[in-house]
């Protein structure tokens, strides 16, 4: 038990607990506010436009909330992205394409 008065995760098997669920999500949002204003702070500036490739599957779990918590941090920033099969990827990069 923590100093939440609860358990967060079984003992028996390494499972967070409904309680460990809601805590979690806390905790991301702490390190992304956190990395957003040491970026912001420290006048951190990257590259203006990023390519990700990624499989229809990656695409399909999560990838959206994942941009939107991106594009809260980096506004400026143009995001190019690529759906397609893992071999594609794959032979894009081999042949020294930027997706």
């Amino acid at each position: 038990m923590w100093a939440t008065g609860c358990s967060l995760a079984t003992e028996t098997a390494p499972k967070l607990t409904s309680h460990g669920e809601l805590l979690i999500t806390y905790a991301n949002r702490a390190v992304d506010l956190n990395e957003e204003a040491l970026t912001r702070l420290r006048g951190e500036t990257i590259s203006k436009q990023v390519t990700l490739g990624m499989s229809t599957e990656v695409a399909l779990i999560g990838f959206a909330s994942a941009m939107k918590r991106f594009r809260s941090i980096h506004q400026d920033m143009e995001l190019r992205v690529v759906v397609t099969a893992p071999n594609k990827l794959d032979a894009l990069l081999k042949a020294g394409n930027s997706i």
